[in-house]
């Protein structure tokens, strides 16, 4: 299997009980301007399929997330204590896409085993408009599947730190369980529900 080159892992900041690696580096820093401070709970789903020695023992995770913006050229980067990866975001919606050695997965596996993780971050974010429009009790559930609200002069928390006004964040992280063909131990995932509101300043 093709190594992947080392990366900054989101899975690193939110499983370090599961995911112990070592130095892990990029190239991508968080952005010159603040977009939002989040903070999220990620709830275990059930059909997780990932050996109980994989898991959070807690059932769920919580963590703080920083959205950022690049001025050189208008990227978006996400900070997840202290670790930053890329995030394609357009407004609206956020994805990002990592993938790292991942020495905490092998020891479920056979001794030697060599495993990485891909991690999925999937996030719909929502202006004060839009959630008052789709209702502040409703389950973030339908949002990744087309539930966002646009009509009414529902506008999207959009790119300008000066007007970016959202207040709810949901979606999905994936973490990818990937064996190398000498493990003994099978491919599967962790799947998360997450749900986010801004960082109330202390």
């Amino acid at each position: 299997m093709l190594r992947s080159p080392p990366t900054r892992s989101l899975a690193l900041a939110l499983l370090p009980g599961l995911l112990l690696s070592g130095c892990i580096q990029d190239n991508t820093g968080p952005g010159d301007a603040v977009l939002g401070t989040f903070t999220f709970e990620a709830r275990l789903l059930p059909d997780s399929g990932c050996p109980a020695g994989d898991l959070p023992a807690d059932g769920g995770l919580s963590f703080d997330a920083v959205l950022t913006r690049r001025a050189n050229d208008a990227g978006t980067s996400l900070l997840v204590n202290g670790v930053a990866r890329e995030a394609g975001y357009d407004g609206q919606t956020l994805h990002s896409v990592t993938r790292a050695l991942a020495p905490g997965f092998a020891r479920t596996c056979n001794s030697g085993c060599v495993v990485e993780a891909q991690e999925t971050l999937q996030l719909v974010v929502l202006s004060q408009k839009q959630q008052e429009l789709y209702g502040r009790t409703r389950s973030c559930a339908d949002l990744l599947d087309g539930g966002v609200p646009t009509d009414g002069g529902a506008s999207p928390p959009g790119l300008d730190p000066a007007t970016f006004d959202a207040v709810r964040a949901c979606g999905a992280f994936t973490t990818l369980k990937l064996p190398d063909a000498g493990c003994t131990c099978a491919q599967c995932s962790i799947d998360f529900a997450v749900e986010g509101s801004p960082k109330v300043a202390q």
